[in-house]
């Protein structure tokens, strides 16, 4: 088994390469949607893929229909965020370029989880 398989499985449990497979393929979906629609709206500021964010955090809500997931909302915020296993998947931009290799670490308060049954611990996957 390789070891972005076994990440997969050891991090979101029997679901885990189901997840690791369809993350990528929601986000090119996303991005083509969100691509199509700034294209569509003629406008010169990139306001309307700039929401881009809000599309993939409903999209990766499906997640939280799999057997032993659930959705919990941090705080105030708009959205809802899937875990399973008792990680957290969190969609998160590490930077513009896809040279980039060292995410930023920034939040705002916004998105602060308050303590709560589920423990969201964040692993990042190997490379």
């Amino acid at each position: 088994m390789d070891q972005g398989r076994r990440w997969a499985i050891e991090t979101f449990g029997t679901y885990g390469v189901h997840i690791r497979d369809l993350v990528p393929r929601l986000v090119r979906e996303e991005h083509t949607a969100s691509a199509d629609a700034q294209d569509a709206s003629g406008h010169r500021s990139k306001g309307v893929y700039g929401e881009f964010w809000r599309g993939i955090l409903e999209k990766f809500e499906q997640f939280g229909k799999l057997p032993g997931a659930t959705l919990i909302r941090p705080g105030q915020a708009p959205y809802n965020i899937p875990v399973m296993n008792g990680v957290a998947l969190f969609p998160w931009r590490y930077g513009r370029a896809a040279t980039v290799t060292s995410p930023r670490r920034r939040s705002s308060r916004r998105r602060h989880v308050p303590p709560c049954s589920t423990s969201a611990a964040w692993r990042r996957s190997p490379s």
